[in-house]
Formats: C-alpha cells, structure tokens, sequence
C-alpha cells in the first residue's frame, strides 16, 4: 500500500470512529436524560418571619443509567426586572456510572425585592441551567429554563 492509499484508509478510520463515539455519547446523554424523570429536582420555598426574606431549596437525587461518567452541572440565577442578578447558586457533580447522587442549591431573596411580603406578586426572573458533559467536554448538552413575570 502506497502512502496515498494509507492516508485514505486512515481518513476512512478516523470519520468512522468519530461517527461511533458520537452515537455511543448521544446514547448515553439520553440514557442520563431519561434517568432524570424519575428523579425530579424539586423546589421548597421557605420564609423567614422575622427578616421577611426568602429561600429556595431545590433538591433532587439525580441517577447516572448510562454506561459513561457523566459531569453534571447545575445552575440557578435569580435576577430582578433589569436583569440585575439577585441571587445565584450552582453546583457541579461527577455521576460516575450507575451511581445516585444528592443535589440540593438554595437560595436567598432579600425581602425588598418581594413586594409586600408576597412572593407571587415578586417581578423577576428565574433562570435555571442544567450542562451535561461527557468523555472529558468532548460531548456535551446545555438546557437553560428561564421563567419569570414583569421581565421583557
């Protein structure tokens, strides 16, 4: 075999292992993905009476069912109608294989920005980012969720 013809066999291996390692990692992000709607990550709103501030305990228990560790990344932001950020919290966990881990993020709102005590008349936004990476940031999926009243 001529160098030529080398270089070709060697270009022909190379897409065919970057077609295998990108299925094989898209299988796994969805194996994670649908491990998770068993696992909800779940909010608790508390209020202190005797400042009037709030706080927000998202908990969950999140299960790795693919067969790759995966790096999970978890992010909430808390900012007010002009986009300044209130309060922010984030975590990253290493989800080895078939492992469960505990995830648990709170956060504190002052009470002026909760008008009248009354946290669902609050103008805000929430902004929640889950990345899921694998085989080192080589793949990798980004969901930013944003919800929020009085915000353009």
């Amino acid at each position: 075999m001529d160098k030529k013809g080398a270089l070709k066999l060697s270009y022909r291996i190379l897409i065919l292992a970057t077609i295998l390692v990108f299925i094989a990692g898209t299988y796994n992000i969805i194996s994670f993905i649908s491990g998770l709607t068993g696992s909800a990550i779940s909010p608790i709103l508390n209020k202190d009476e005797a400042t009037g501030d709030w706080s927000i305990i998202f908990n969950g228990n999140p299960m790795n069912k693919g067969f790759l560790d995966i790096s999970l990344s978890f992010e909430i932001t808390v900012l007010d109608v002009t986009g300044q950020v209130v309060a922010t919290n984030s975590t990253t966990l290493l989800m080895r294989v078939g492992s469960s881990q505990t995830l648990s993020l709170s956060l504190e709102i002052p009470s002026e920005m909760v008008p009248e005590g009354n946290i669902e008349e609050a103008r805000g936004l929430l902004e929640m980012k889950m990345s899921i990476r694998e085989l080192g940031g080589l793949l990798g999926l980004t969901q930013i969720m944003r919800v929020g009243s009085g915000v353009q």
